[in-house]
């Protein structure tokens, strides 16, 4: 039984008790430039501005599979994708 993904499944742990250390992301930001929208964030996890969420009150909408991406530099920390 694959217990890592039955829990993915269910919706815990929540995408936003994941994200990457600022200076990890300050790493990324020089070597390839700064990303100006984060796929899969929250109001408490986005490393951009503009974010899509999981929840309301994202700039750029809930459900970032749901919408057209932004032609922008973007950038993702959710570990499973």
């Amino acid at each position: 039984m694959n217990l890592g993904a039955d829990l993915l499944s269910r919706g815990t742990p929540l995408y936003a008790d994941w994200t990457l250390h600022p200076r990890i992301v300050s790493q990324l930001w020089v070597r390839y430039g700064r990303a100006a929208v984060d796929l899969f964030a929250s109001k408490d996890n986005a490393q951009c501005q503009l974010f899509f969420a999981m929840h309301l009150n994202a700039p750029l909408g809930v459900d970032t599979l749901a919408h057209d991406w932004p032609r922008a530099f973007c950038t993702r920390s959710h570990p499973w994708l």
